[in-house]
């Protein structure tokens, strides 16, 4: 891949029908694709540029003119929820009584993913809906250590196991042990946040991921002006009301937090008591794992 940049457009079908939101352009093995999203689903597609007619944008002017459509909707929804330190953005969707949704960090590691806990907890709510459907927060420096287990999670979503959402989680989740929230992960003075997303949404691309809108602050710290940022990048913040590592319990809604590094293994073990605590209200479909994005959009529909 190379000359991998942002850049802004509309996309059309040839019936003049609005169709995806360009976000990013690039070249790969000789040909220029974009990255772009679906304003309507929230789905993430890398696009060969020609397939569509395009009509060149900024963010800002697409906003303004395309407003109503779920994913500008998303974008300013989540900036109501910007000048937190900790946990800004969507932290719950509300809308769908019976949902939940799952997110899963993988922060860089040396220890490879628990593939026996993840499949208890795929397998146990296989057992009633396939594929599960899941959010992976993912960091270039974990893909660099782990391209077998990465590898694993594809093919387990090939075999419609899993239905995987792929969050961008910066490149190095870079963090100093000694230092503020304040000042610390993407508020280090150190951090370059365009380079930290491009490289990352690069990576994911090299490794046959296609990144989705979404976006995840590591450790969940931000501020206003880094929050900004991100969005005029075009991309969501999601944060969680249910960390489960920090013994926060999903209510209707929530969007739940485990790290499936093997870092936090308390948090998976929670999500697997709770998988079997359900069983029951799963089977009868009164308790529910659902696709991010689908949530997002019917939650848009309220505002």
């Amino acid at each position: 891949m190379r000359n991998y940049r942002p850049f802004t457009t509309e996309l059309y079908t040839k019936d003049k029908k609005l169709a995806r939101i360009a976000l990013r352009r690039f070249i790969g093995k000789g040909k220029e694709y974009y990255l772009a999203v679906n304003p309507d689903t929230l789905e993430s597609e890398l696009a060969p540029v020609g397939k569509y007619l395009f009509l060149k944008r900024s963010l800002g002017e697409m906003r303004e003119e395309h407003g109503n459509r779920a994913y500008f909707k998303a974008l300013a929804f989540s900036e109501r929820n910007s000048r937190n330190l900790q946990n800004a953005g969507i932290t719950h969707i509300s809308g769908h009584g019976a949902a939940v949704y799952l997110t899963a960090d993988l922060c860089p590691t040396r220890r490879p993913l628990d593939r026996a806990l993840f499949m208890r907890i795929m397998n146990e709510y296989g057992n009633y809906h396939k594929p599960v459907p899941v959010a992976l927060s993912i960091t270039g420096r974990w893909m660099e250590k782990h391209s077998a287990d990465l590898r694993w999670l594809i093919d387990l979503e090939k075999n419609k196991i899993i239905s995987i959402v792929w969050i961008n989680h910066t490149y190095t989740h870079l963090y100093k042990k000694n230092l503020p929230l304040s000042k610390n992960f993407l508020l280090n003075k150190t951090a370059g946040i365009d380079e930290e997303i491009l490289h990352n949404e690069i990576a994911m691309i090299e490794s046959g991921l296609i990144p989705s809108v979404f976006f995840r602050f590591p450790g969940l710290i931000s501020n206003r002006e880094a929050f900004l940022k991100i969005t005029g990048l075009g991309l969501i913040p999601v944060g969680s009301d249910a960390w489960l590592g920090k013994n926060q319990w999903p209510k209707q809604g929530s969007i739940i937090l485990v790290h499936a590094n093997n870092q936090e293994l308390v948090g998976m073990k929670r999500l697997a008591g709770l998988i079997n605590a359900k069983q029951k209200a799963i089977a009868a479909g009164e308790w529910m794992l659902r696709d991010i994005r689908a949530g997002i959009v019917e939650y848009m529909k309220m505002y």
